[in-house]
């Protein structure tokens, strides 16, 4: 379990953000009132249902570490209290919206970019649009889906899976008070059945306001289209990539194919024994502490990295 963070200096700032006509994104940004320099962007997974709120805790056990001075988080388009999506978007379309948040911001200089989930192939494909990020890290994330196989595969490929899923959106959706869902409290949740992260998931679809549904199904035919579920092929990069997985995540698999070792050649892993993807928040100390120790060891000994990428590659 993450420990909560309550460091009375760790500020936080919230702000609708226009990053084009018509289309805002609410952003977070949680800043040490004594120090800056080192800054990243901390993108959420969770597309059909989440928000910002999602890595916040993470966000600040991270500033408290003192491994960053500055970390921004961005409701994604479609989610929380950003514009709804009027077309199904790509992977690419969502990297252009965290480079176009960071330019309406001001950000000048280096910083990294962190995906959890869905966020890791957003942030990978944002890093190879802009060249201020200078490291990435995919938290519970890979560059692919297509990796996953077995009857899920089938059951997509026939459009049964969209089919029962929309059913069940139009049942659920706006059935409740609309309210900004806090996410915080998954971090305490201890043992979770993936029947209880079901359960929970349907009910913070009965508090989104049913005039997310056209948002929210666009989103998710996108994750669905296998054109989609991978990372865009010209994406390469020479910056650190450092991925932290469970080795039985159902989603995304635990196995990094090998055309992303050769496209990303200072990729780095860390395997979470015996995690699943939920665990990714209910271990997240587990996640972190991994990310942290690599991140430390990037800045601290770039020579030690460049070793274990070779024996990675071997």
């Amino acid at each position: 379990m993450l420990e909560r963070i309550d460091n009375p200096a760790i500020v936080e700032e919230a702000q609708d953000v226009e990053i084009a006509q018509d289309v805002t994104l609410h952003t977070v940004t949680l800043s040490h009132e004594d120090r800056a320099g080192r800054m990243a962007l901390y993108v959420h997974g969770s597309g059909t249902a989440g928000n910002h709120t999602i890595v916040s805790r993470p966000s600040r056990w991270l500033i408290d570490r003192r491994l960053y001075d500055t970390i921004i988080m961005p409701d994604r388009r479609g989610c929380g209290a950003s514009s709804p999506w009027t077309w199904e978007p790509t992977i690419r379309d969502q990297a252009q919206d965290m480079k176009a948040l960071l330019d309406a911001l001001g950000v000048e200089g280096a910083l990294d970019v962190l995906g959890l989930s869905t966020g890791g192939p957003i942030a990978l494909t944002l890093a190879h649009l802009d060249d201020r990020v200078h490291l990435v890290a995919l938290i519970s994330s890979s560059p692919t889906l297509k990796q996953i196989a077995g009857p899920w595969s089938w059951l997509i490929a026939i459009g049964l899976v969209p089919a029962v899923m929309k059913l069940m959106y139009r049942w659920e959706i706006g059935k409740a008070e609309p309210k900004y869902i806090d996410y915080d409290f998954m971090y305490d949740w201890e043992n979770p059945t993936r029947r209880e992260r079901w359960e929970r998931f349907r009910e913070v679809l009965r508090h989104s306001p049913e005039e997310r549904l056209n948002s929210v199904m666009y989103e998710f035919n996108a994750t669905l289209d296998p054109a989609n579920a991978e990372i865009p092929e010209d994406v390469r990069l020479d910056i650190p990539v450092l991925q932290v997985i469970g080795t039985e995540d159902e989603t995304w698999g635990s196995e990094m194919p090998e055309r992303y070792r050769e496209r990303f050649p200072n990729l780095r892993r860390r395997l979470v024994p015996g995690a699943d993807h939920g665990d990714a928040l209910t271990r997240s100390d587990e996640f972190h502490a991994a990310f942290a120790e690599m991140l430390k060891a990037e800045r601290e000994n770039p020579r030690l990295i460049e070793l274990e990428v070779e024996l990675l590659q071997q």
